[in-house]
């Protein structure tokens, strides 16, 4: 295996260079869904395909206007709309991560408020070039505070620069020689995010693995403090 240092491969690295690579991870994500649901319409008998028509729309394949296969086009497109808005959204939000500078310093606020129902759960609010928060996280059986913490994260473009930065040093790594896929983030046609439950130290994982140290933590009754520093 290559020697793989994530520091310098990173110093060396250009931000379009992981911004391009990540735009390119999306529409492929994208170009997957559509061809996964072009099958399942391809599955469809013609005549579940007219009956999903709309009345214009059958009228003009009971015309000649339409050919079956332009139909299942059309039921395709209408069917991935949500999604492509999706992916054009998460596109957006990649250029904008990438379009300035990483935050200095990351702030991750979470405070336990006891529940009679749930016990105690948790409200992640988090500094990072701009203030989104979670709501109370409830429910039991699962990692709460986590799961905060990516519902905070996901209101934010930073983290997504930070969850697609760190999903290019795992391909870098692996093709260095060493098969590597740091648990806690995933990315679909919708964009790259933190994962929820999965415990905060994976989250803590990700953003150092992206160019941060965790410079102080906080633990007092009811709540936890994280602060992260550029390096």
């Amino acid at each position: 295996m290559k020697n793989f240092d994530t520091k310098t491969t990173l110093a060396a690295a250009k931000p379009e260079e992981i911004r391009d690579w990540a735009i390119a991870r999306l529409e492929k994500k994208l170009a997957e869904c559509i061809e996964d649901t072009s099958k399942r319409f391809a599955a469809r008998s013609d005549e579940e395909i007219r009956a999903a028509l709309g009345k214009r729309d059958q009228k003009k394949l009971a015309d000649g206007k339409l050919t079956i296969e332009d139909a299942r086009d059309i039921l395709v497109q209408k069917d991935c709309k949500g999604d492509i808005a999706d992916n054009e959204k998460a596109i957006a939000d990649i250029r904008a991560a990438f379009a300035k500078e990483l935050p200095k310093t990351i702030r991750i606020d979470v405070e336990w408020k006891k529940s009679a129902t749930w016990g105690f759960n948790p409200k992640a609010e988090v500094w990072a070039d701009g203030y989104t928060a979670s709501g109370f996280i409830g429910g039991c059986g699962y990692d709460k505070e986590s799961t905060a913490t990516a519902r905070a994260f996901a209101d934010n473009p930073v983290f997504a620069r930070i969850a697609a930065t760190c999903a290019w040093l795992d391909e870098k790594e692996t093709e260095a020689g060493k098969d590597t896929s740091t648990y806690g983030w995933y990315c679909s046609y919708a964009g790259f995010r933190f994962e929820g439950a999965v415990g905060f130290s994976c989250h803590r994982n990700i953003i150092e693995r992206a160019g941060y140290r965790l410079v102080a933590e906080f633990h007092p009754k009811a709540a936890d403090g994280y602060r992260f520093e550029k390096i």
